[in-house]
């Protein structure tokens, strides 16, 4: 397996669960064997050794640095203005594990599709008009299979864009299993640096690897400042959140006026340092247990930090968007007048209602608001209530403070002459996994509410808003 990460389902994760409980079972009744004679419980030796092994360094999670690219990244305004065109797109893909990556990958392919459906095969302003994409968790993943399609011409012909979706699609759960099950498992019992040299890897790492399939994700997130400075790539901003301070760290191919609110630059932490792009995306998509909360592997006297998941800070990656956004537009001497910010949610948040599908029919039906499930409840409910609401209220709150900073920024720049629309591309289904595996059915359910969103079925009408700013783009002709 180690030889072939990446490579779909070798073998199936729960038999990993399985091979690590034998080796727990064999384990245990080994010890119970031998110390049993001499009135030692197994718990109280598990105890010892769990506190010994655990203030060892090599037992932690590091991720790897590489050197820096040389040059600077671009400034906002200067992102901004690349295209030189007075209207442009921004996007914020929010985390949710694998069902927010593939949401976040149809979505964008899609619309560069729809756009060459309705304005011509040669149409590639959709694409050509986004200068940003803050994107948090498994949103990360798919806006880096979108970002690194990318050339000079746009995104790629169709047959590439429906390969960056069944990218974002193909289940990585196998890998983070056999991770724990055996390098995880062997450096956690010995946790000394020579195992951690012959065996550098962890399920972070073995992620990674099985994200970076076609080898193409492992080049410095610094190589592509140059392509966002040209004007045909757009900028990157993976949010993640340094666990030991609670700030956002921002993994970026775009420079920031000053540093953001609560929060740190990757590469003002670690100057002359950098990760590889599908590091930044792991480090952002870091959501509990599943991946290791890691710090960066160097000796030097540099912060040494654990990263986690961005949507511990903010699940919908607005904050960075509307931050930037606003830096950006202040050094563009009114050379833009008019941003639309796509949100791509790969969820319903808070007590949106949630549609199904009854039979063939091609518009989904609305059904109860998720307020209405569960409210009958016993005792047993005061135990967990307090989690449940801290739980429930972090996507809620976050999303309403989102919503007012952005309605505040849109205030300002319309005294100041600019005009910023939102489309807003929310997945309406109900139980979507925040594993990194998703079933065919629920690949099939992708597909079939995403025909419903262009349909019009949904009540945002966002194509319909998407397809009027780019008419009011540029008249599109071939090539364009």
């Amino acid at each position: 397996k180690f030889l072939s990460l990446g490579v779909t389902i070798v073998v199936p994760t729960l038999a990993y669960a399985l091979v690590l409980l034998i080796v727990l079972s064999w384990l245990f009744a080994g010890l119970t064997f031998f110390i049993d004679r001499y009135r030692v419980p197994v718990l109280v030796l598990l105890l010892i050794v769990g506190i010994t092994t655990t203030q060892s360094r090599a037992s932690d999670y590091y991720y790897e640095l590489v050197p820096q690219v040389p040059g600077t990244a671009a400034a906002p305004a200067t992102v901004l203005n690349a295209p030189d065109q007075s209207s442009v797109i921004v996007v914020a893909a929010n985390g949710g594990g694998i069902q927010s990556a593939a949401w976040t990958a149809r979505v964008l392919t899609g619309l560069e599709l729809q756009a060459r459906k309705e304005f011509g095969p040669d149409y590639r302003g959709f694409g050509k008009s986004i200068r940003l994409v803050s994107s948090v968790s498994g949103g990360s993943v798919g806006a880096m299979y979108v970002l690194n399609g990318y050339s000079p011409d746009g995104l790629p012909a169709d047959d590439e864009l429906a390969r960056i979706v069944a990218q974002a699609e193909t289940s990585s759960l196998d890998d983070v299993a056999w991770g724990i099950a055996y390098p995880d498992t062997v450096r956690t019992v010995l946790p000394f640096r020579i195992v951690s040299r012959i065996l550098p890897i962890d399920r972070g790492r073995a992620l990674e690897a099985a994200w970076n399939r076609d080898r193409t994700l492992g080049v410095p997130l610094s190589s592509w400042r140059e392509d966002v400075r040209a004007g045909w790539r757009p900028a990157a901003v993976f949010n993640a959140t340094i666990a030991d301070t609670g700030e956002r760290l921002l993994f970026s191919t775009s420079g920031l006026n000053h540093l953001p609110f609560r929060g740190q630059l990757f590469e003002q932490a670690y100057p002359g340092k950098d990760v590889s792009v599908v590091t930044a995306a792991r480090l952002s998509a870091t959501f509990p247990y599943v991946t290791p909360a890691a710090r960066a592997q160097t000796s030097d006297d540099l912060p040494q930090f654990h990263v986690v998941d961005g949507g511990y800070y903010d699940n919908y990656g607005m904050a960075t968007l509307t931050e930037w956004l606003d830096q950006a537009l202040n050094g563009s001497q009114g050379a833009i007048k008019k941003v639309l910010v796509l949100q791509i949610r790969g969820a319903p948040g808070g007590t949106d209602p949630i549609y199904r599908f009854e039979g063939d029919e091609q518009c989904p039906q609305r059904s109860d608001p998720r307020l209405t499930k569960g409210t009958r409840r016993g005792w047993f409910y005061q135990m967990y209530a307090p989690m449940s609401t801290l739980l429930n209220v972090r996507d809620t709150g976050q999303l309403a403070h989102n919503d007012v900073e952005f309605k505040l920024l849109q205030q300002l720049w319309q005294q100041r002459g600019v005009q910023i629309e939102s489309a807003v591309f929310q997945y309406p289904g109900a139980n979507t996994p925040l594993s990194w595996h998703l079933t065919a059915e629920q690949k099939q359910d992708i597909e079939r509410y995403w025909a419903a969103e262009l349909a019009g079925c949904q009540q945002q009408q966002s194509w319909a808003t998407v397809k009027q700013f780019l008419q009011g783009v540029n008249q599109p002709v071939a090539g364009n």
